[in-house]
């Protein structure tokens, strides 16, 4: 972890004019240099804070240790990093423009959609692939009208869709919303939705508090530029 060959510090310490992607195999240390970048652009930019983030708390849990281990000694750095999972990102900007979010339970989405295909059963469709479409396609891809739902492409579904059954579904999944949306639930991909127009419309502008594993926001009405 401490000791990077060659290829790897280059990649940690490069300057890049954009996102940049580092891709391998299991093993080949993706993580570490993840780690060593970070840890090299707090060092390089001392009045910037860092955002080091993956998929869940348990990978975020284990970057943190790594990296108290590799700033051993390096206290006021390791304090402009925070680590985190990406729903704790979104959760927290979320919950400081618009308070505490209600996430709705699988079993309340199961739910909604069961009641939702017995008012209008769609033709050889089963409820389970009822609900994997409302999960992998709708709520993924945040599709709200139905000319959104009839153009995607639905890409890595199995199942092709005929047009006529696709608006038979699309009934179902607009009462599912519906359902949802009067009992004040929201799903993780609806609160990353709502947390990115919030940035993107300039409404908040995230920053880091220190030694914290949260992501603060503040009121920003310029920042959108």
């Amino acid at each position: 972890m401490v000791f990077l060959h060659p290829t790897q510090r280059r990649l940690a310490t490069m300057a890049f004019t954009g996102p940049a992607r580092v891709a391998g195999s299991a093993g080949t240390g993706k993580t570490v240099v993840a780690l060593h970048r970070a840890a090299h652009l707090a060092r390089a930019h001392p009045d910037a804070r860092l955002l080091l983030t993956t998929f869940n708390d348990a990978l975020a849990a284990a970057l943190r240790t790594k990296l108290e281990l590799l700033l051993d000694g390096e206290a006021e750095v390791r304090e402009r990093i925070t680590v985190t999972s990406l729903d704790n990102v979104a959760l927290d900007i979320y919950r400081e423009a618009f308070g505490e979010p209600q996430i709705a339970e699988p079993a309340a989405i199961a739910s909604a959609v069961s009641q939702a295909c017995q008012g209008s059963a769609p033709q050889r469709l089963s409820v389970p692939f009822v609900q994997s479409e409302w999960a992998d396609v709708i709520d993924e891809w945040q599709l709200d009208t139905w000319e959104a739902y009839r153009d995607v492409p639905r890409l890595g579904r199995k199942k092709g869709l005929r047009q006529e059954q696709r608006a038979e579904l699309w009934a179902i999944f607009e009462q599912v919303g519906a359902t949802l949306d009067s009992s004040g639930l929201l799903t993780m991909p609806r609160i990353y939705a709502v947390a990115t127009r919030s940035l993107s419309e300039g409404e908040l502008r995230p920053s880091i508090s220190p030694s914290s594993t949260r992501l603060k926001t503040s009121a920003c009405p310029s920042c959108a530029s």
